[in-house]
């Protein structure tokens, strides 16, 4: 193979996004769906909670004496 030669790299002197650039994410932005998911899962997560409180509350009525 032929010597590619010695490559010299020169830092750029300023740095600034070129006027077209636009979002290189490959995740696209949240939607309104997005919330509409966490809140059903903040309420199913709330549910949850309310039930094990519950059933803590009948175990210490009911629970072995």
């Amino acid at each position: 193979m032929p010597d590619a030669g010695k490559i010299e790299a020169r830092p750029a002197q300023t740095s600034e996004k070129p006027a077209n650039f636009t979002n290189a994410s490959p995740f696209p932005n949240r939607r309104e769906e997005d919330m509409v998911a966490t809140v059903v899962l903040a309420v199913a997560a709330l549910a949850m909670v309310a039930f094990l409180v519950s059933m803590l509350g009948l175990m210490q009525v009911y629970g072995p004496k």
